[in-house]
């Protein structure tokens, strides 16, 4: 165990290095979980750390709280997500409420419908993802603007039972689904307990 895992730890140096080259802001996320509770730690090349801990709540099946440390700037989220599975499709909405010191002026309340398709083949769980965000301030919370889209395609790998890869492109796109030529890769590490 103690050999895959630096051979993981490995894995993630090097494609962060190779993912530099050809996208804007290359991660590494290190997920931690078991079945009700999860801690998480991103840490993309822009240096704006998140450290996220949160679980299953009720009919919510995640509720989490995440601080994002850029140099002298911490903001934090809270986020509730929920979603719905049929078949190899799904959907759901995430609900954020941001506060920090990105934020002194207005908090900001994010709402993100989202629908997708996932399917296991084997030891792979392809996946492709839509979402559309919406904003408002607490200067007026019932005021929702257009925000940003998204498409978001990868695909997981289960080494074992306990421990999965997950190699994923974010593109953000602007509220009419148009490139804005901003590409995220993001390489996963899931170790469950």
């Amino acid at each position: 165990m103690k050999k895959l895992l630096i051979a993981v730890a490995s894995l993630a140096a090097l494609s962060t290095t190779a993912m530099a080259e050809d996208f804007d802001n290359p991660s590494v996320v290190f997920t931690m979980k078991t079945k009700d509770y999860f801690i998480q730690s991103q840490s993309p090349q822009s240096g704006a750390d998140q450290f996220t801990i949160g679980g299953a709540v009720g009919p919510i099946d995640s509720l989490s709280l995440t601080l994002k440390n850029n140099g002298d700037t911490q903001d934090w989220k809270v986020q509730a997500n929920k979603k719905v599975k049929k078949g190899p499709a799904y959907a759901g909405a995430k609900g954020a409420y941001w506060w920090g010191d990105s934020f002194t002026a207005n908090e900001r309340v994010d709402l993100t419908p989202y629908a997708g398709v996932s399917q296991k083949i084997g030891k792979f769980t392809p996946f492709a993802e839509v979402g559309m965000t919406w904003k408002s301030t607490t200067n007026d919370v019932m005021n929702f603007d257009k925000k940003d889209s998204y498409i978001d395609v990868g695909s997981s790998y289960a080494i074992t039972d306990a421990l999965s890869l997950k190699l994923s492109v974010k593109d953000s796109r602007d509220t009419s689904f148009k490139s804005k030529d901003d590409m995220e890769a993001k390489l996963g590490i899931t170790v469950k307990f």
